[in-house]
């Protein structure tokens, strides 16, 4: 990931892995989290990163959509939280019956940069609409 790239160096170029987010997804809650990520930083945003973004966003978002927060109602928090709709840096995914995210999971290759160091590029798609393989085990 991009937290560890500059330690691995060009001894990583050419190789691949997978992961639910990618710097480089075309949508705008991605862009713009990554231009204001870069800005304050100096470097590409990680996976943490992207997940420490989002979440919070999420929250928000579930939060409006009821109301705002009362302890009584924590199990309505859960329940918004698995239906509410909002702009992803991940781009759109939905939760499964056992919470898990139902979402597409991307190839990432690291090639040499433009700037002749490694980088991490969006290399396709490995599956989308993923579900865990344990989901039917779990109750609705």
């Amino acid at each position: 990931d991009n937290a560890t790239l500059p330690a691995i160096g060009a001894a990583a170029i050419g190789t691949f892995h997978p992961n639910y987010w990618s710097p480089d997804l075309d949508n705008a809650a991605n862009q713009k989290f990554v231009k204001d990520f870069t800005a304050k930083y100096g470097k590409t945003p990680s996976h943490f990163a992207a997940q420490s973004y989002d979440m919070p966003r999420l929250i928000a978002a579930a939060l409006k959509k009821m109301g705002g927060f009362d302890e009584k109602k924590l199990a309505d928090l859960a329940k918004a939280l698995r239906t509410t709709s909002y702009d992803s840096i991940r781009g759109s995914y939905s939760y499964n019956v056992n919470g898990f995210p139902i979402q597409n999971f991307y190839k990432r290759e690291v090639v040499k940069g433009a700037d002749g160091k490694p980088t991490i590029k969006l290399a396709g798609t490995v599956f989308k609409d993923h579900k865990d393989a344990y989901y039917t085990a779990c109750k609705k």
